[in-house]
C-alpha cells in the first residue's frame, strides 16, 4: 500500500515527500474519514481504492460550520455542499 519498499503502509520514511502538515484540531472537533490515509501514484491520481470522504465537524458544535470533502479517483478533492 505504501508504494515503496522501505517502510510500513502509512509511515513516513526517508525520501518520502510530505505535501502539507496542519496543526491539530480543536479539543471538541471531530474529523471522520473513510480511509486511514490517502496515497497518490506518480501521475497524481489516487492510489487509494474508490472515492474517499472527509467530514470535519468543528468544536463549535454548529453543523452549519461542518465541511465535507470528497476525493475521487482523479486525486482531486471537491467540497460536498450541505456538509
Amino acid at each position: 500500500m505504501n508504494g515503496d519498499s522501505d517502510g510500513a503502509a502509512g509511515s513516513i520514511d526517508v525520501g518520502d515527500i510530505i505535501i502539507r502538515v496542519f496543526d491539530a484540531l480543536g479539543a471538541n472537533s471531530v474529523l471522520t474519514v473513510t480511509t486511514d490515509f490517502m496515497e497518490y501514484n506518480s501521475l497524481g491520481f489516487s492510489a487509494t481504492a474508490g472515492t474517499q470522504t472527509m467530514l470535519l465537524f468543528p468544536s463549535t458544535g454548529t453543523s452549519a460550520n461542518a465541511r465535507s470533502v470528497e476525493i475521487g479517483a482523479s486525486g482531486r478533492g471537491r467540497r460536498i455542499e450541505g456538509g
